[in-house]
């Protein structure tokens, strides 16, 4: 699980409307709807389908839902809101630790990985590279292309600007280091629901 810092900064990332579609899942939750659909979940929020989809990524790439189709709470996502509740959320990180950097890597899917890559090319590293050229180089159709961005949003792993070009951000350079060194071994009592993980090399291109 996500330190209560990182929770904090992966929170102050959070778009307004990924928040409110955070909120919904909280009402949801205790109407006893654990994993609404996302039509359902877009209804409630007052959102477009392809609003709450995208929402629905950036949540999960920041580690606070997980699913496929029908999207819930995860550990992290039920800890932040009851520090929100308890007026107890701490001042964000200014990065995230190494632990919880590693966790929000080994949470990303098979298309955030094929997007890592491409944006791991030197020739990216400053101006970026365009969502064109991005199909072209991951074979992700424009849909998958935009929900494996949104993903890598909400963990903090890219900069885009203006939704054209996007290149990795320091924490993306930083993952890729963890990833590349074993991981501590962790009790499996503390490790949060699975979610969609991938042990694809990130970084072969």
């Amino acid at each position: 699980m996500l330190c209560d810092k990182c929770l904090s900064l992966m929170y102050c990332r959070l778009p307004a409307t990924a928040t409110k579609v955070l909120e919904t899942l909280e009402t949801a939750y205790h109407d006893g709807d654990d994993f609404p659909y996302i039509d359902t979940t877009a209804r409630m929020a007052g959102l477009s389908r392809h609003q709450a989809r995208i929402a629905l990524q950036v949540l999960a790439g920041a580690g606070l839902v997980w699913g496929q189709g029908c999207y819930g709470l995860s550990d992290n996502g039920h800890r932040l809101l009851h520090l929100l509740a308890t007026n107890s959320l701490p001042d964000p990180a200014t990065s995230p630790c190494n632990e919880c950097l590693r966790e929000i890597g080994q949470g990303l899917s098979q298309e955030a990985f094929k997007v890592l890559a491409v944006l791991n090319n030197p020739r990216y590293a400053v101006a970026g590279c365009n969502t064109a050229k991005l199909i072209g180089l991951t074979g992700l159709g424009m849909s998958a292309l935009r929900e494996a961005l949104a993903r890598l949003e909400g963990a903090g792993l890219i900069v885009s600007a203006r939704g054209r070009a996007h290149r990795l951000s320091e924490d993306g350079h930083r993952l890729k280091v963890l990833l590349a060194r074993p991981a501590a071994s962790t009790p499996s009592s503390a490790r949060p629901r699975p979610a969609a993980v991938s042990t694809a090399p990130v970084w072969a291109m």
